[in-house]
């Protein structure tokens, strides 16, 4: 089976001259790594949105419903417990726009970011929805961490100008790397061939960072070549912008190697994301 990857740009604020054909500029991102079963993002801080003011505290001191007893999941940060609570709820009341907002968010938490989608939608699209404007900005992270980036770039645009949410959005839409350059137009690595097709521009860049591919064809091996101290998260996205594969590694040395399975994977074109430290994004075209 022949895999065909392409090299990455290296992100940060250095100005390369000769790549700016292929980038308007090398930026850094930063990103957060939440506790609590919490979702990582590559883009942007996630953090759980409040919960209203009459739901804080304990919701068993007076009788409970589901609502109720949801929040308090949720105020606990017991995310899988409010998941099953709000979406009991939303069964008898599907058009509740708080519950249909908190579940979405809920789901984003526990980082299921296509389960979030149908319940961010609602929220985000009913003129009377009172979580209108942080539904988006939620939405707008489901876009990106489902490299659905045009969607994820219509709503940042519109957040830009907002009172809560502009200094976020204009900083994912100046320095997020995959809407400054077109993945596409990246040069080719070959793990069939183990080398570099064509004239790549990227060869010289790729002294801190070996990527081969395994004896069997069916994997790719990455290979860091100096000590980063810092933890590693690779992502690897379908075409749809499924996220097929992610991983952590809590601290990467030099010759630290890590290794992907691609023996399951359909054909097609494929997304990764190697992330250093909180300020570098290595991203890469991959064609099985």
């Amino acid at each position: 089976m022949k895999l065909l990857i392409s090299t990455s740009l290296i992100f940060d604020y250095r100005p390369l001259a000769w790549i700016a054909g292929l980038c308007l500029s090398l930026l850094v991102i930063s990103a957060c790594h939440q506790e609590n079963k919490t979702a990582e993002t590559a883009y942007a801080v996630f953090v759980p949105y409040e919960v209203p003011y009459q739901y804080r505290g304990d919701q068993r001191v007076i009788a409970p419903d589901l609502l109720d007893l949801a929040m308090e999941a949720y105020q606990n940060k017991e995310f899988d417990t409010a998941i099953e609570k709000f979406e009991l709820f939303l069964a008898e009341h599907p058009q509740h726009l708080l519950s249909s907002f908190y579940v979405g968010v809920s789901y984003m938490a526990i980082g299921k970011y296509r389960e979030a989608f149908p319940f961010l939608i609602l929220a985000a699209e009913d003129p009377d929805s009172d979580f209108k404007t942080p539904a988006q900005w939620y939405l707008s992270l489901v876009y990106l961490e489902t490299q659905q980036l045009q969607q994820a770039k219509q709503i940042l645009t519109t957040l830009q100008d907002d009172e809560v949410y502009s200094k976020q959005a204009r900083h994912i839409l100046k320095k997020h790397p995959m809407m400054l350059c077109d993945m596409e137009q990246l040069p080719v690595f070959s793990i069939e061939e183990n080398a570099f097709l064509g004239d790549s521009v990227n060869i010289s860049l790729y002294k801190n960072i070996d990527i081969r591919s395994g004896n069997d064809k069916d994997q790719l091996l990455i290979r860091f070549l100096e000590d980063f101290e810092s933890s590693c998260i690779l992502r690897l996205y379908d075409e749809r912008g499924f996220l097929v594969h992610m991983e952590r590694v809590d601290e990467v040395k030099k010759n630290t190697q890590i290794s992907i399975d691609l023996t399951y994977k359909d054909t097609g074109d494929y997304s990764l994301l190697i992330q250093l430290q909180k300020d570098r994004i290595f991203p890469y075209r991959i064609r099985i």
